[in-house]
């Protein structure tokens, strides 16, 4: 498999954007899914492509198992919603992979894409840190608007 992707991995990495970068992603997701249905592929598998993409491209990061099931779960998620998709190549890796584990539903999905892509959010705001703020109603799905950097932002939703 690693053959199938190398061509694919330099061209795409080389660009370094994040539209080329997230649609990489989806793919490599589309194949660990088919694999897996094809021919019944399971944890050692993921593991062992992930030792394989490392060593055949040891410049660039982004190849643990733990990503490449992120992968595979992210394609799931956005295979089929034509409507997402545009809006998860409009921002970073990290950013989608909070939005899609913390969040189960496509509305609130959306939600959370829109409004990272909109006021800039960081993981800092997507990632809940102060548990005593959720008793506060200053999260949603798990994620801290009070982290947000400016009360416009906190509060112009």
């Amino acid at each position: 498999m690693t053959s199938a992707l190398g061509g694919r991995v330099q061209g795409e990495w080389g660009k370094r954007d994040n539209r080329h970068l997230i649609d990489l992603y989806l793919h490599i997701g589309r194949l660990i899914v088919e694999r897996q249905e094809a021919h019944g592929w399971g944890k050692s598998v993921v593991e062992q492509l992930s030792l394989e993409l490392q060593k055949e491209f040891p410049a660039q990061h982004g190849y643990s198992s733990r990503n490449l099931w992120n992968m595979r779960e992210f394609y799931l998620e956005y295979c089929k919603n034509e409507f997402l998709q545009p809006l998860v190549a409009e921002i970073s890796w990290t950013k989608n992979v909070i939005i899609f584990s913390k969040c189960k539903d496509d509305l609130q999905r959306e939600f959370y894409l829109r409004m990272t892509r909109k006021f800039g959010w960081t993981k800092e705001v997507l990632i809940p840190r102060n548990h005593h703020l959720q008793n506060k109603g200053l999260y949603c799905c798990g994620i801290c608007f009070e982290k947000c950097d400016t009360p416009n932002r906190r509060f112009h939703l």
